[in-house]
């Protein structure tokens, strides 16, 4: 009898445990107080977070191409389902707390508004920043992803799942070559382009965070399809 084939791997589970460790330092210690500078370089287990998406998700997303439209509607329905609940109530959290901390400033004569607080601009600046952030584009719009910072991989790697979808079935993996060669050139725009915004924030909005996303999520896709 063939063994059923393999979806889990427990050594990825420890690895992923790990990574999130470093990712939580990260925030706590260099982002937060500009201390322990010798982790400033944990950031990068996001670039693991999207190789391992990748790599798991493969046995899901379209393999052949008379199937195309339906499975690649599945997919992108469970993604949906996948990322929108964990996204809406972090960013009602986010607002929650963002509204809070201005009627606290507001209350000791501090009438500066709280980062990625909304108040102050015209309506239609805050509905446009409002939708971008529920509809997960925050990569697109720098004020979305003050709201809630960490929601830029999740945007990211929603961007790079809907893209990846049709291209899993071309034949030879060559869709998913292309799409991460994309990867390479968004990251380098971005990175050239935007190196004002990322030595202040880091590559995680535009072509450099929509980059990283492709190029982890494709190279984690190759390696599932080509590794025994």
């Amino acid at each position: 009898m063939t063994p059923a084939p393999q979806h889990r791997f427990l050594l990825l589970d420890g690895m992923r445990g790990v990574a999130a460790l470093g990712v939580l330092a990260f925030h706590v210690t260099v982002s937060a107080t500009s201390d322990f500078q010798q982790l400033a370089s944990f950031y990068l287990f996001v670039d693991f977070f999207f190789v391992l998406s990748g790599f798991v998700l493969w046995p899901s997303m379209p393999q052949r191409s008379k199937q195309l439209g339906r499975t690649s509607g599945i997919f992108i329905l469970k993604r949906v389902f996948r990322f929108w609940p964990l996204a809406i109530t972090s960013l009602i959290v986010a607002l929650i707390a963002i509204d809070w901390e201005r009627n606290v400033l507001v209350a000791k004569d501090n009438f500066n508004a709280p980062y990625g607080s909304l108040a102050g601009l015209p309506a239609d600046e805050r509905v446009h920043i409002l939708v971008i952030a529920f509809l997960l584009l925050q990569v697109l719009l720098a004020s979305a992803i003050a709201i809630n910072v960490p929601l830029w991989s999740l945007s990211a790697e929603w961007i790079a799942n809907v893209i990846y979808a049709p291209l899993t079935a071309v034949k030879w993996g060559m869709g998913i070559i292309l799409a991460i060669i994309a990867g390479y050139v968004m990251l380098w725009y971005g990175l050239t382009s935007d190196a004002s915004f990322i030595e202040y924030s880091g590559p995680i909005r535009g072509f450099e965070a929509v980059g990283r996303a492709f190029l982890g999520f494709g190279l984690g896709l190759l390696l599932r399809k080509y590794l025994t």
